[in-house]
């Protein structure tokens, strides 16, 4: 589940000088690169990410961390970027959905999104992917309750939660192992190509394997009130 900085009340904190109200320097190492930026203390780490740094993966949409569009990772923690400070981000590891693919190939988590279609209108995907990437570091192998608890925080306005859930069951404990169905590929055209690519392909096997014969019932879509709600 998304959650917000943990604060310290050392009387020391409490009364450190005061920075501002004008721009300050801020250091944040974001996606392994480290930024220096000037900004106002009151600036949240959504607003230094979309506008001091162009990274808009994540969301402005609430403001008020309850929708979740907004979650990155802060030394591998979901976080809700809109209620965090910037300040409070220095010296810590910034993860942002652009820092998940590496020399343009998807992470095993997008991979499984893209190919278990759990994206429509896409909005909201950036912030489910990265809570699902700290809730498979936190449980490898998660049950359905797991899954449901962990991605409580992350709403989809879409109605997707059924195929969010099957996208992250079917990572499981293979997701070190290489990227989602390249080890149940068995082609060596299919292994060699990008993800986009065979993802294309399996989606064009199962609707010619639709066309062939009918296929059972889907199930129904689980209402957000029985995934744990908000947060």
């Amino acid at each position: 589940m998304v959650r917000t900085l943990k604060r310290s009340t050392a009387v020391s904190q409490i009364f450190a000088p005061v920075a501002g109200p004008g721009p300050v320097p801020v250091t944040l190492r974001v996606n392994g690169q480290v930024h220096r930026l000037g900004l106002e203390p009151r600036r949240s780490l959504l607003d230094a990410l979309r506008l001091g740094l162009g990274l808009t993966g994540a969301k402005r949409v609430c403001n008020l961390g309850e929708c979740g569009a907004c979650t990155v990772l802060i030394d591998d923690e979901p976080i809700y970027s809109c209620l965090t400070l910037a300040l409070e981000c220095q010296g810590r590891a910034v993860t942002t959905i652009e820092g998940l693919a590496a020399d343009g190939t998807l992470d095993p988590v997008q991979d499984a999104f893209v190919r278990c279609d759990a994206v429509q209108c896409g909005f909201c995907t950036p912030g489910q992917v990265l809570a699902a990437k700290a809730l498979l570091d936190d449980h490898p192998n998660p049950t359905d309750e797991q899954i449901r608890r962990g991605m409580a925080g992350n709403l989809c306005r879409c109605g997707t939660y059924t195929h969010i859930v099957e996208a992250i069951r079917s990572l499981g404990d293979g997701r070190s192992g290489g990227r989602v169905g390249e080890a149940e590929s068995g082609q060596g055209d299919q292994a060699d190509a990008g993800p986009a690519a065979r993802s294309l392909r399996r989606s064009c096997a199962r609707e010619a394997a639709d066309r062939r014969s009918p296929g059972p019932d889907l199930p129904p879509l689980t209402p957000a009130s029985h995934l744990g709600g908000r947060r």
